[in-house]
């Protein structure tokens, strides 16, 4: 063959798939790029934001510390006592990502991200797999141009488990279809297994899958006389499904009851508050709130006018009168794959769709956040239009035949209906689909270099990051492992479980804060006076203030009991707890309160010995109550007399101050006399936000075994005291 002689069709289509796979990866590599970067400069450094992720976020870097510390093993044993309902498998494949990409939320939302180049590959696969990658590639930029992915609650910068759910279920679609919907087992099986991965990430994805896949097997088998594939295909779905099973219901079952409460009692008691928060107030707006959504919220204008041009695309191809000039589009894009696949496969995705409007529209609790799942179906099923638009044709046993010739031989690609497929993709269509995949390439590039709506450099970030970090130190200084906080408002910045996530990102320390005020409960209840007042008693920290306008109108009904309760809060935290540190951001001028908590550490089997003992408390309460009281029994004829005691204040491992401390006792009580330990630290300056040490030291002690009372040889001064506080 000469030089001048025209390339091969084989070649030309090789030639055009690497073509267009070097495109996906030098894109998917600028994505991640941008992405990472994204990530670290406008999501990272804020507070986890909407409420939700905070949930998921917090079993991740409890997962992951669990491995950390106990290896897989105990890790992967830990799982099954997370009830989250809402799934659980996205948590454990981000706590996996963190010893690869480190702790924290940036391996969080890169596997967010990983789930969206897992659906941008099938897709553009399984249109290579068609004979049309070019389409796959315009349908990657199409899902780009969607508002869906950009969004601040549920997007790909929002560690809740709807975008990667969402990412998954396209996938599994680009699999069924790769499965000629069912016809080849092991591309079943596969859907089998995605499916329960699917599942597992998102419980009620269940309720979308089970009844379209349930009537797909029951109306082949009806039809298995008809269709000779049909026998075939419920072989396959009742395999895969058995697969489904196996993956998904034991956890399913180990969470039934959470499930239960979240789904059926959860959302039932929140459907009036989010009924006025979403503006449904008709049976029309209760009706089309998820058409709307999808379309215009998830969907948006550039993602309808670049969709059009994909099927307006493939439909003028096909329309193309005959001595046009250019080819016309063959009646099986890819001798794998009928017109019959792609018409069981359209009715199969339909009866989803419509069942997954039903479970969501019966769903009183609506979200703006779940609509993106019709785009995850509407994209792969664009693949289907070319073979729809042919009618469903059917291939001679001669064709097959050819067609396995070929693909024994090594080139499928060499059989007449492939190449004849493969001829149907004019440049003028090419051209179309790079304009879709360029579109969406520029959408993500510019929603990147953006900035958040909340400033993650602000200074209200700055200060509301300041007075987390307090909290978080204060946790760790004082061995609080599970603190009581409490909040006067319940705000995506001013709950429980927010300062959860806040302390492990900035500190590393993790923190399973118990619910006080504020606290997020099904139905966000309104709370009594007396129920106020005992949660605030048992805090250990309370972040309030005294400056919302009475006259507010407030959704939620806790926040509108929490508003009139503001003052008598406020007045009873200032005079029962501690004042730490006040700051002001997001509109709020907020009080930071600690209970003057003292954890004392030093004990040896219930004595203080020669090396004396160390008080951790906070600079607050040092200055607000200056005294520190030891109390205790103990026997000073052992000791051979009063001891002498000083105390050492110390700050950030510098000491302070010392100063002395008086020791004193009362009457005994045969051997043992009661005592007491008072350190003053009245006049001695100390940071009132940041941890404080006193240590304590005496100048005497005994030896058991030298004074023969018993076979010990450690050095011993007192009994340890019974009651450690600090008293103003």
């Amino acid at each position: 063959m000469n030089a001048s002689s025209p390339q091969p069709t084989g070649d030309r289509s090789r030639s055009r798939r690497r073509t267009v796979w070097i495109c996906l990866v030098c894109a998917l590599v600028l994505q991640a790029l941008l992405f990472r970067q994204f990530c670290l400069r406008e999501v990272v450094p804020l507070f986890p934001r909407g409420y939700d992720q905070t949930l998921f976020l917090g079993i991740t870097y409890e997962l992951y510390e669990r491995i950390h510390e106990a290896g897989f093993r105990a890790g992967l044993a830990k799982l099954p006592e997370f009830h989250a309902p809402q799934g659980i498998l996205l948590e454990a494949e981000a706590a996996f990502a963190q010893f690869v990409l480190g702790p924290g939320r940036l391996a969080a939302l890169e596997t967010n991200f990983a789930h969206l180049v897992l659906f941008e590959i099938a897709l553009l696969a399984v249109a290579s797999w068609l004979r049309r990658p070019w389409l796959g590639l315009a349908l990657g930029g199409l899902l780009l141009s969607a508002s869906s992915p950009y969004f601040d609650l549920g997007g790909w910068g929002d560690f809740r488990l709807d975008f990667a759910a969402f990412c998954l279920l396209g996938t599994l679609l680009c699999i069924a279809i790769r499965s000629a919907f069912f016809r080849y087992t092991s591309w079943t099986l596969l859907f089998g297994v995605t499916a329960g991965a699917l599942i597992l990430t998102r419980t009620i994805y269940a309720l979308y899958l089970a009844p379209g896949l349930l009537a797909l097997t029951v109306v082949l088998w009806a039809f298995r006389s008809v269709d000779p594939t049909s026998r075939r295909r419920v072989v396959n779905l009742v395999l895969a499904g058995l697969v489904l099973i196996v993956i998904s219901v034991p956890s399913l079952l180990a969470r039934w009851q959470a499930i239960q409460a979240y789904y059926l009692v959860g959302h039932r008691s929140e459907e009036a508050i989010r009924a006025r928060e979403f503006g449904v107030f008709t049976s029309l707006d209760h009706l089309t709130y998820y058409a709307r959504s999808a379309i215009v919220d998830h969907g948006g204008v550039r993602f309808l006018l670049l969709g059009a041009c994909v099927v307006l695309a493939l439909v003028l191809q096909r329309s193309r009168p005959p001595g046009s000039g250019e080819p016309e589009a063959s009646g099986a894009v890819n001798p794998g794959f009928s017109g019959r696949d792609a018409w069981i496969g359209t009715a199969w995705l339909s009866v989803m769709t419509v069942t997954t409007y039903v479970v969501l529209t019966s769903d009183p609790s609506k979200s703006p956040v779940v609509g993106g799942v019709f785009l995850a179906v509407v994209i792969p099923a664009m693949l289907l239009l070319p073979s729809l638009l042919s009618g469903p044709r059917e291939r001679s046993s001669q064709a097959i035949g050819e067609e396995a010739r070929a693909a024994a031989a090594g080139d499928p690609g060499s059989h007449p209906i492939a190449q004849k497929a493969r001829a149907g993709d004019p440049g003028w269509r090419m051209a179309v689909w790079l304009m879709v995949f360029l579109a969406g390439q520029g959408t993500f590039a510019s929603h990147m270099v953006r900035r958040s709506t909340i400033a993650a450099d602000g200074p209200d970030m700055r200060e509301y990051g300041r007075l987390m970090d307090v909290v978080g130190r204060l946790c760790q200084h004082l061995g609080l492992v599970r603190p009581m906080v409490s909040f006067d408002a319940v705000t995506e910045f001013t709950y429980p479980l927010v300062v959860k996530i806040m302390a492990f990102e900035r500190l590393r320390v993790l923190l399973g804060p118990a619910e006080g005020l504020g606290s997020i409960q099904i139905g966000l209840s309104a709370i009594g006076s007396s129920t106020a007042d005992r949660l605030l008693e048992r805090s250990d920290f309370a972040l309030l203030g005294i400056d919302r306008d009475p006259n507010e109108p407030e959704l939620y009904p806790v926040n509108l009991s929490l508003l009139k309760l503001e003052p008598h809060l406020y007045e009873k935290a200032s005079r029962e707890m501690v004042r730490v540190e006040e700051a002001s951001f997001f509109g709020r001028h907020l009080t930071l309160f600690m209970r003057p908590v003292i954890r004392c550490s030093g004990e040896s089997e219930g004595w203080i010995t020669s090396a004396g003992l160390e008080c951790h408390t906070a600079g607050a309460v040092l200055m607000e109550r200056p005294t520190l009281h030891l109390r205790g029994t103990s026997n000073f004829s052992w000791l051979g007399g009063l001891p002498k005691a000083t105390a050492r204040i110390k700050q950030a491992d510098e000491e302070v101050a010392t100063v002395p401390c008086e020791v004193a006792t009362g009457e005994s009580s045969g051997a043992l006399r009661p005592y007491t330990i008072a350190c003053d630290v009245r006049g001695v300056h100390v940071a009132a936000s940041a941890p404080a040490t006193v240590a304590v030291s005496f100048d005497r002690h005994f030896v058991p075994k030298q004074i023969g009372v018993a076979d010990d040889v450690r050095q011993l001064v007192l009994a340890w005291p019974n009651t450690i506080d600090a008293q103003r």
